[in-house]
């Protein structure tokens, strides 16, 4: 009886480990599907686009990337903030992104009213994956967003304070999950340990 009990715990222990491992192994994959999509700016949060009070300029907002995989992509584009102050200009904004290219432009035109003060906007644009092909893949939507921050100023330029960089949302997951299962494992090594 003694041994069936200790063959029954160790077939739990091994099936909960191949789930963990599938669980590690979906999430990794998961994690580097979603970075296939890259989006290259000249302006980024280090770096705003700066204009000035009545100025209009058209802007290549970003640059589409597809350098992970050999999936073809179709993005969508979908202004969600800064519809005030710009407009995607392309006459087709879903943008076909083939696997292992990049520079498929995303232009944009950003006009700034006469009447505007020194201040600051923000431009961000989603990105939907409609399809995606390739020999053996499964279609996933995707979703990635970009976001430009626009300063309005009227002469000297000493008063920009540009935010730090965002910490991306894909590492923190990733780290809030190896630390949840490192703490699994180790409950479960020393529940191990106090059976035997």
């Amino acid at each position: 009886m003694f041994n069936k009990m200790k063959m029954k715990m160790k077939m739990k222990r091994k099936m909960k480990m191949k789930i963990s491992m599938g669980m590690i192994i979906f999430f990794i994959i998961g994690i580097s599907l979603a970075s296939a999509i890259g989006i290259s700016s000249d302006y980024y949060s280090g770096n705003p686009l700066i204009m000035h009070p009545g100025e209009t300029r058209n802007i290549v907002f970003g640059e589409l990337q597809n350098n992970v995989g050999n999936t073809d992509l179709v993005l969508r584009a979908n202004l969600i903030d800064g519809r005030e102050i710009a407009k995607l200009t392309d006459s087709n904004l879903e943008y076909s992104v083939p696997a292992n290219t990049e520079g498929q432009r995303v232009n944009m035109k950003v006009s700034i009213p006469r009447r505007n003060f020194k201040g600051q906007y923000e431009i961000s644009v989603e990105f939907n994956n409609l399809a995606s092909s390739g020999a053996g893949t499964v279609p996933l939507t995707l979703t990635t967003e970009k976001t430009i921050k626009v300063i309005v100023e009227t002469g000297d330029s000493s008063s920009i304070n540009p935010e730090k960089p965002a910490f991306n949302l894909g590492w923190l997951l990733l780290i809030i999950f190896v630390i949840i299962l490192t703490a699994y494992f180790a409950i479960q090594n020393k529940k191990l340990h106090k059976v035997r």
